[in-house]
């Protein structure tokens, strides 16, 4: 578990930014980015640091709910 919150503080503010640039509301930036932080905790199970760097997950995370 501590390598999620690590992997938490080391991108949070990169997925506020991420959402703040797109979206132009910081309120709703704070929001997406934590339901993208509950939707990682949720699956941080199934991640596979084979396959994708943490920021990469959870930019791709941030991404599709973005969409």
């Amino acid at each position: 578990m501590s390598d999620f919150r690590s992997a938490c503080e080391q991108h949070t503010a990169e997925l506020h930014a991420f959402f703040a640039y797109r979206l132009g509301s910081r309120a709703d930036a704070e929001d997406l980015t934590q339901e993208t932080l509950e939707r990682a905790f949720r699956a941080w199970a199934r991640y596979d640091p084979s396959r994708a760097s943490p920021r990469t997950w959870l930019l791709a995370i941030a991404r599709n709910l973005l969409i």
